[in-house]
């Protein structure tokens, strides 16, 4: 899945949950979950898997138009770009991933919140990793 295991997708699946929710949680005015046809647990699953099916894809469309990911300041800026990109694109269609959003500020918060949570935790089992060597 473009240079990173199954499991660390897995892992950015849970977070973005996590994230999704804890968040709609602390500002329920401005991250809603749920709506009349999907419910508030279920809306925050779609958009954790559709946010991963866009982190997917953000390294390789990056590299595809000439932006190499070489080091990790680029690489964590590719992937904030996706997160709000998707963010946002998953929010416009709220009627049917039951997860919408109040204004741009709360999508840019949010995506900053979920990718240094996914750094941190890509780069503790990279240290985990290095240390059983």
């Amino acid at each position: 899945m473009h240079g990173k295991p199954m499991s660390v997708w897995g892992m950015y699946w849970a977070i973005n949950v996590f994230t999704i929710i804890i968040f709609s949680l602390l500002v329920p005015t401005a991250i809603v979950l749920g709506n009349a046809l999907v419910p508030a647990f279920l809306g925050a699953v779609i958009a954790g898997i559709l946010l991963v099916a866009i982190e997917v894809h953000a390294i390789p469309m990056a590299n595809r138009v000439g932006i190499k990911s070489t080091d990790d300041v680029q690489t964590v800026f590719i992937e904030l770009l996706a997160n709000a990109l998707g963010i946002w694109l998953i929010t416009r269609v709220a009627s049917i991933t039951g997860f919408g959003i109040a204004s741009f500020v709360w999508v840019i918060v949010l995506a900053i919140s979920i990718t240094v949570i996914q750094w941190v935790a890509v780069k503790g089992i990279g240290n985990k990793k290095g240390k059983k060597k």
